[in-house]
């Protein structure tokens, strides 16, 4: 983590203290700063992936990839490239292979990574195509493209922390608990919180009403079976100043509500969240 703060990479270092006496080749630098938002990956798919494919002597073929390998891929090329602006992936990979030793310096951080899981993953509960196990940590970007929405060339562009995705029939619920002034409006300081480790307290947007389409659909999940997906971070950014990821904690089922503009209701999670995240929830939100 310290190598990576202030958007530095091992890379960069190797070249300023003269162990790298080649030119540096374009995009290195920015991959090199991308690798500093990575270090929450935490899951087996990603770093078993990620690392077969960066050490190929080969980009991706994009073009025969199934489902799931194309959305994990997808996955990472928005992590180096971000999603302002659209970038196909032979592009993005093109680009990261043309970058050789920032690339091998990924490959190794995943591999310090996969050394460093402390939790079981447990199997996607929305199949295999969207590749998000419970308990681990994912960007709001990589959940969007397990999911397929958007694509790298119109990458998505979702700013509330709601997303209904028909084609899974699931709610996205993004929930960040300790909410500051400075990045929150009045209207957006919902009060969210672990009742326990199966139930939690969550607040719609304040304009969703009991009658809405919307609204109805959250309060109705159960009768029509649709999904709904928590993912929960404790704040916006960390002490260092870098956006913090969301913990995925699986699919939730309605138990009750009360109130309108916004909804106030509580979801039963079908997987009991970690006893260590129900700890600093509760010390997020206190």
């Amino acid at each position: 983590a310290d190598i990576y703060a202030g958007g530095h990479s091992y890379t960069e270092l190797r070249r300023v203290s003269g162990h790298l006496d080649d030119d540096s080749p374009e995009n290195e630098t920015t991959i090199g700063r991308a690798i500093g938002r990575m270090l929450h990956i935490d899951d087996t798919d990603r770093i078993e992936l990620f690392q077969r494919t960066l050490t190929s002597d080969r980009i991706p073929d994009i073009d025969s990839l199934d489902t799931r390998t194309r959305r994990l891929l997808t996955m990472l090329h928005y992590l180096i490239w971000g999603v302002q602006r659209g970038r196909s992936l032979i592009d993005g990979y093109s680009a990261l292979w043309a970058a050789g030793p920032v690339r091998h310096e990924l490959s190794s951080a995943l591999s310090i990574l996969g050394d460093e899981l402390d939790h079981a993953s447990l199997e996607s509960p929305l199949g295999p195509d969207v590749p998000l196990r419970p308990h681990a940590h994912y960007a709001r970007d990589e959940v969007l493209a397990a999911f397929d929405v958007g694509s790298p060339e119109k990458p998505p562009q979702v700013r509330e922390g709601v997303k209904w995705v028909d084609e899974h029939q699931t709610d996205l619920l993004f929930v960040t608990l300790n909410k500051s002034d400075k990045d929150y409006s009045p209207s957006t300081m919902y009060r969210d919180y672990a009742i326990s480790r199966e139930l939690f307290h969550w607040e719609s947007q304040s304009m969703t009403s009991t009658e809405s389409v919307t609204g109805r659909r959250y309060l109705e999940q159960r009768a029509h079976q649709t999904n709904v997906a928590l993912f929960v971070r404790t704040a916006k950014r960390d002490v260092r100043g870098r956006t913090l990821p969301y913990r995925f904690l699986g699919l939730a089922d309605y138990v009750k509500h009360e109130g309108n503009r916004p909804i106030a209701i509580t979801w039963k999670l079908r997987t009991a969240m970690p006893a260590t995240a129900f700890i600093e929830y509760r010390a997020a939100v206190a």
